[in-house]
């Protein structure tokens, strides 16, 4: 099989077409130039979704280089790093903050490389660890010792069972009975999920681009119960390991088998890394760039409480288990250094198609649908309006705190996220109390 050689040789191929500096393209379809950037300077394992619908690109043609961005509300939020060669790092960084301020705009990176954030804590940006990703040196990797021993055990396990497992190139050749097998897959997965549909580079595209993609196929009994999907980062020699899905139905221990037989299929082609993608707030503990002791604290709470719906632990824990060979951070870059509530609601807003509030709505109707209906006692308003109270109190604490220093301080001035989490918490508990009160007649008063 050709190697990620032939990608930089394709994109040279690929009509250049001439733009202006600094320009910003959403009317038009820049995929072509775009795609040629991908190819031949994607580092980070998000940079391959500026291929993928909803985005809008700042285009600079000297240094060359894009930026894929969404817009919510007063910020421009990016994806990845910017598609452009290293040493281009700092010119393009100021020219997409130059972007946002004509714009009327604040700048921001959300899913930034370790590389990015050295350059762009250089020039001024907030810098906050959100995750941290999971490399495999394939040359040395191997799922040995303790720490992979679950991993083993599961490959095992779906051998004995009778999976197999196929490689499919689509450069080599479609295969229409493939493709349609795996997007049934995607559909029962999607209609199991506790969350609707997501946005920012989590929905699910797994033929976009196919032609320099690489994919796995698992059977079983001749019937397709899995596949992988691999997309190219060309600039660090390496795949990303980007969708991972099985049938509901499916015998276990085969996403293990596919994960382990993607990452001998990219050895055996001469890949020098592979990745498994972000895991979302784990080593936010761990920050290099500032204390950001409070961020911290809502980010831990966010993990706890949140780990419900989008699983947070669970896939740091899967992560881990196939011992990559090291971690890299994963950042949040704003500029200005300052978190404000419209920054917050902004990134979060950029993950939902629609609002939050009706992104947050679906997810809790589709988690209760999910679950055998129970008879519930009526909730009287006040317990509400008592949560609610509680939730204000501890943000009064939260105003009022003890600096490093041991003095106090008023963080009213730049209202933090923790502050704005838990006037939200309260609030919702008390109109969701109101709504869940059933009329006196309906209890048998």
């Amino acid at each position: 099989m050709p190697g990620l050689g032939s990608l930089v040789d394709a994109a040279e191929n690929v009509p250049h077409q001439p733009l202006r500096h600094g320009h910003d393209i959403h009317d038009s379809d820049p995929r072509t130039r775009v795609r040629e950037l991908v190819l031949r300077h994607g580092y980070n394992s998000n940079d391959f979704l500026a291929l993928y619908d909803s985005w809008q690109y700042y285009v600079c043609d000297e240094p060359p280089g894009a930026v894929m961005y969404v817009k919510r509300g007063r910020t421009l939020i990016a994806c990845g790093d910017p598609l452009t060669a290293s040493e281009n790092l700092p010119a393009l960084l100021r020219g997409f903050v130059d972007h946002a301020r004509g714009h009327g705009c604040r700048a921001a990176f959300l899913g930034a490389s370790e590389r990015l954030a050295a350059v762009a804590a250089g020039q001024g940006f907030g810098a906050l660890k959100v995750g941290e990703e999971p490399f495999f040196d394939l040359a040395d990797y191997a799922p040995r010792g303790d720490r992979a021993k679950k991993v083993r055990s599961a490959v095992n396990q779906a051998r004995r069972s009778g999976v197999t497992t196929q490689l499919y190139r689509p450069a080599d050749g479609l295969d229409a009975a493939i493709e349609a097998g795996a997007r049934r897959i995607c559909q029962a997965w999607q209609a199991g999920r506790p969350t609707g549909e997501l946005g920012f580079g989590l929905t699910l595209e797994p033929f976009t681009a196919r032609e320099v993609k690489r994919y796995v196929i698992a059977r079983h009994d001749g019937r397709m119960v899995g596949f992988l999907a691999c997309s190219p980062m060309t600039a660090r020699d390496a795949y990303y390991l980007e969708d991972v899905i099985r049938a509901p139905d499916a015998p276990n221990g085969v996403t293990e088998l596919l994960v382990l037989t993607a990452l001998a299929a990219l050895r055996d082609e001469g890949v020098r890394f592979a990745t498994l993608g972000v895991a979302p707030l784990a080593g936010v503990e761990r920050q290099p760039y500032g204390q950001y002791a409070v961020l911290r604290r809502a980010l831990s709470f966010i993990r706890q409480h949140l780990n419900g719906a989008y699983h947070f632990a669970s896939l740091n824990h899967y992560k881990r288990k196939y011992a990559p060979s090291f971690w890299e951070g994963s950042y949040l870059l704003y500029r200005p250094a300052r978190m404000t509530p419209a920054l917050a609601w902004s990134l979060v807003g950029a993950f939902t198609p629609e609002s939050p509030l009706v992104s947050l709505r679906d997810t809790i109707r589709r988690r209760g649908s999910a679950r055998a209906p129970t008879p519930r006692r009526p909730r009287a308003p006040r317990t509400a309006l008592l949560t609610g109270m509680i939730a204000l109190v501890a943000t009064i604490g939260l105003m009022v705190s003890r600096t490093d220093a041991g003095e106090y301080n008023l963080p009213l001035l730049h209202l933090h996220l923790w502050i704005v989490l838990m006037i939200t918490l309260g609030t919702l508990a008390i109109a969701s109390g109101r709504r869940w009160v059933r009329p006196r007649e309906e209890v048998g008063a």
